[in-house]
Order: structure tokens, then sequence, then C-alpha cells
């Protein structure tokens, strides 16, 4: 919320400083007319002055009176759309409430219409400036909020429990931000990168070097670390949240070849090095690329294409048991990663449906569409148990996709086991915009083609009717709980974790779109 006020306050500054510069532009261009017009009056030495002030007392009545309402209109009633239609949209509501401000003047006054016309037009003309550069510097300065934050990998209002640090100990590998000098040596660069600080199971993630070549360090920690309860490591090895999953996807060589014939490639381990603190250095070699957050729909369409081919070579062996050479499958995939991550989110009862937020950013229909959906939770889950099972990755994300130059590469292992057709598809449409890292504008054209282009690299081994079910089906199941875990934050604590720096009313109507589209999934036939 503060973030929010300094935005808006930057914004309502900015547009009043136009308006006065539109004051001085004015002036000028009436002295420069003058001084080329023989006969015409210059106003003489005060007339430049009152002109500026008069724009400028103008400036400090329109702008919180018609600048910044029609900006935050034009960004709530238009927030699925791009930012030049926001932009149009605000600037149309500032010219309607010029317009509704003049006929008020002009009622009050009894001023004739011809000149209440002239004066709604001449005002509307100052005010569009202001209102674009209001709008403008609210946009621009999210956008850099939620770079800086990506790139520090850590956003200040999150709930985070660190260990305690001794003097001695400041070089911890799990809250430093580098790692431990057996790992990474002082005078080797260590830039720490973005990452689920919740996660028990991850100590940190660094761009480094590993025997002289650029790496990738993602230091794994057993169980106990302190943090939130439901992102706790387990010893478990069929846990959703088992610590050494990723290790063990690296080593057998999984990850490298589960979706490799469908050319969805994974980083091959570096090095795997056990540490006598008990914790797992994971070293990855560097993915060069564009980062996934530089998706463009088209390329979504061709990760879903390849994790549809890479589904359809494990439709028929969800535990990967070709790779135990037709024997026993690995202990340590996900046994029902969906089941059991999607109920062990932290959702406190009752549900504050009827929150003022919640009923200011989210209509009615909405609302009970999503309580529905929360309350039948086990039903829906229960639907995605008659799917075709395969090999899911279980986080498909644009925060784990690099768009290399031979394809795509699909990066952290950690969820790695059986799940139902759909899944990572459905995921993939979700999760790619509700923490604000992707135009939310993308979505339609985003959930059309990566349900479409997942049909296809799955080539018929699923009808295609069935996979439109499956991924809406999947979708539903994967977050039934997000919105009621948002309502019971309200105005308590950051309803997000590390990648969304958005402030509580921006993430409200963010989601939105999203949640329209879960609840439209979740309002398809189960079965």
């Amino acid at each position: 919320m503060v973030a929010t006020m300094v935005r808006h306050a930057t914004g309502t500054g900015v547009a009043w400083l136009m308006c006065v510069a539109e004051g001085l532009l004015g002036y000028l261009a009436l002295f420069t007319f003058a001084l080329f017009t023989p006969g015409s009056d210059q106003g003489g030495p005060l007339a430049g002055p009152v002109m500026v002030l008069g724009a400028a007392l103008l400036g400090a009545v329109l702008v919180p009176l018609a600048v910044a309402p029609a900006v935050a209109i034009g960004e709530a009633t238009l927030a699925r759309r791009g930012a030049s239609a926001r932009t149009l949209a605000a600037c149309g509501t500032a010219a309607l409430l010029v317009g509704l401000y003049a006929a008020g003047i002009a009622a009050a006054t009894g001023a004739t219409v011809a000149s209440a016309a002239l004066g709604w037009l001449l005002t509307t003309v100052f005010v569009l400036c202001p209102v674009v550069a209001y709008a403008g510097v609210v946009r621009g300065a999210r956008a850099v909020t939620g770079r800086l934050a990506r790139h520090s990998g850590s956003d200040p209002s999150a709930p985070v429990t660190s260990p305690p640090q001794s003097p001695g100990d400041r070089e911890d590998p799990v809250t430093g931000s580098r790692p431990a000098t057996d790992l990474v040596p002082a005078d080797v660069p260590a830039e720490q990168l973005t990452h689920n600080i919740l996660n028990g199971v991850t100590g940190g993630i660094w761009h480094t070097r590993h025997d002289g070549r650029p790496a990738v360090l993602k230091l794994l920690t057993p169980p106990g670390r302190p943090g939130p309860a439901h992102w706790a490591g387990s010893d478990e090895p069929g846990h959703w949240n088992y610590w050494r999953r990723e290790v063990e996807a690296y080593r057998s060589g999984l990850a490298a070849a589960a979706y490799a014939d469908a050319g969805l490639a994974a980083p091959t381990a570096l090095a795997v090095d056990d540490r006598p603190d008990g914790s797992v250095a994971l070293w990855l070699p560097e993915v060069t690329g564009r980062p996934g957050i530089a998706c463009t729909p088209a390329d979504l369409g061709e990760v879903a294409v390849r994790l549809g081919a890479g589904h359809a070579r494990w439709l028929g062996d969800p535990e990967a048991r070709e790779l135990a050479g037709g024997g026993r499958p690995p202990n340590w995939l996900a046994r029902d990663w969906l089941r059991d991550y999607t109920l062990s989110r932290p959702v406190a009862a009752p549900v504050p449906w009827e929150h003022p937020v919640a009923v200011a950013a989210w209509p009615r229909p909405l609302r009970d569409a999503l309580r529905v959906l929360w309350e039948r939770r086990h039903d829906v889950l229960a639907a995605t148990d008659r799917l075709p099972r395969t090999l899911c990755h279980h986080d498909c994300w644009p925060m784990n996709l690099v768009f290399a130059a031979d394809g795509p590469v699909l990066l952290d292992w950690s969820g790695v086991g059986p799940g139902p057709v759909g899944e990572d598809a459905a995921n993939l449409v979700l999760d790619t915009f509700l923490d604000g890292l992707v135009d939310v504008a993308l979505l339609d054209e985003v959930a059309a083609t990566v349900l479409d282009r997942y049909a296809e690299g799955l080539h018929g081994a699923v009808a295609p009717e069935e996979v439109a079910r499956a991924v809406r089906l999947t979708g539903a199941a994967k977050y039934f709980w997000l919105a009621p875990m948002m309502l019971g934050r309200l105005g308590r604590s950051a309803i997000s974790g590390t990648y969304d720096a958005r402030d509580e009313a921006e993430m409200m109507a963010g989601r939105r779109p999203v949640l329209e589209l879960l609840a439209r999934w979740a309002a398809e036939p189960w079965d």
C-alpha cells in the first residue's frame, strides 16, 4: 500500500508539473505569435507569470478531481488490456469527468451551452497530457519496482523467517547473499538469483563459476530450516517437497531424459557435492537465452507442444520404470504432488468472502464461483484422479524456462512425479500471469495457444476434447486454494511470496482476470 501511495503521489506531482509546463508553453506560443504579428499586444511583463500561475492553480484543481480518478478507472476497468488501451480509457474518462464538471458549473452560473462546450473542449485538451504523464509514471514505477524485486530475489513484505546468525556465521550458505567460501571463494563473483525464499528446501541460488566456467549453484538444505510450515522440506521420498528430489532427478538422468525426445531440454548437472552440514550443492551449467518472463504466446505454445509430446511418451509409464530398466520405479518421485501440495496451502476458516476489499475488487459472480470451487476442492481432486496419468514436472512456468538458441530449457525438477495429463499445461497458462511478471492482456491468447499446441503435441494419444477438459480440470484443482488464502491474508500480511512485487490492491486487481479464467474452467463439466 505504501508503494502505491508513493507511485500515485509521484504521478500527481508530475501531472501538476505538466499543467504548469502547458501554461508556460501556451504563453510562449502566444508571445511568439504576437511577436511576429504586426499590431499584436505581447501582454506586458506579467503576462507570462500570470498565465503560468493560472495553469498551476487549474492543475491543482483538475489533477485530483479529473486526472487521478481517470487513471485509476482506466487501470482498473481494462486490467486485461495493454498499456495503450488503459491510457486511452483514462483519457476518455478524464474527458467525461471534465464534461460533468463543465455541465455542473454551467447549470450553477447560467452559462450558455456554447460557452460550456467551449470550456469543456479547452479543459479536456488541457488535461490530456497530464493524464498520459500520470499513467506513465504510475505504470513505469510499478515496472521498475517489479524488476528490482525480481533482480534482488526478495520481497520485503513477504513473511520470511531466517535462521539466527552469530558474528562468526556471516557466510551462512542458507541466508547469506553469497555462498560459503568452501563453495565459492571470496574472489569469485556470485550473484544471488531470484527464487522462492519461503521454500525450506532451497538454501540459495547463485550465478557464479565452477571449474572456470559460468555455472549456477543451487544449495539444497535438509528439513529443519526455520520458515513457514507449508513450505517445509521433508525426509519422506514421496512427499511433495522431498528435499533431495532434484538431486536424484539429475543424478539418475531423469531430468535430462524426461522430455528430451520431445525437444524440451533440461540442464545436465556439472557436479553434486554432499556437504558436512548435511546440505547438498547442486552445480548446473549456465543456460543462455531469453528468460522465460520475456516470453510471447508463440513461445509458450512451443513449450506446450513439446510438453505434450513428452507427456505422450510417459502415458503408459508415469512412474518412469523405463529408466530403471523396467524394474522398480524410483521411490523419490512425488507420490501425489497435486493433492499433497494443494491441500497443504494455509487457508484459515472461515474464508472472508465478503471482505470489503474483496467486494470492491471481485464482483459477486466471481466470488461465488471461487467459493463453490473451494467448497468442492475434494471433488475436483477426485475428478483429476480419473484422468490419464503421465510423468509431470509440476512447476512449469516462465521462471523455470529459458528460451535458448536450440529450443526451450526447463529448470527446477524438484517436483517431478506422476500426475494427471494436462496439469503442466494448465499451470503454464495460469502461473504465467499470477505474479504480474507477464502482461495479463495476453492471458486469453496464451490460454488458447497452449491448449491447442498441447493437444497437438499429444498426437492423438489423448482425444482433443479430453485434453481440453483435463487442462481445465487440473487448473481448477491446482489453484482452488489461491483466492481463499489471499482473502484470509487481506490487511494482515503479504498475500504473495517472492516473485510478486505488487501491493495488495494491485494484486487483487491484477489476479482478477486469471481467477475469472479459473472460475470458467471450474464451471465446465468434470466428467
